[in-house]
């Protein structure tokens, strides 16, 4: 059985579109910058949930936490 991945598209504070893929136990496995045109279903950061932007913050800047 194939894991099951989930994506989701978010609007960051610097306008850029970022998607990010997690892992079935909730855990960001890789990022990647999309397009505008790309992101019409993107939700914007600050509507996440605290722990989902901790994840995010933590993913993008490693040596931050």
């Amino acid at each position: 059985m194939k894991n099951k991945l989930r994506e989701l598209q978010v609007n960051m504070p610097d306008s850029s579109n970022r998607l990010f893929v997690f892992d079935e136990n909730n855990k960001i496995m890789k990022s990647k910058k999309i397009a505008d045109k790309n992101a019409r279903n993107a939700i914007l950061y600050y509507k996440l949930i605290l722990n989902i932007q901790n994840s995010i913050e933590e993913f993008l800047n490693p040596k931050a936490i």
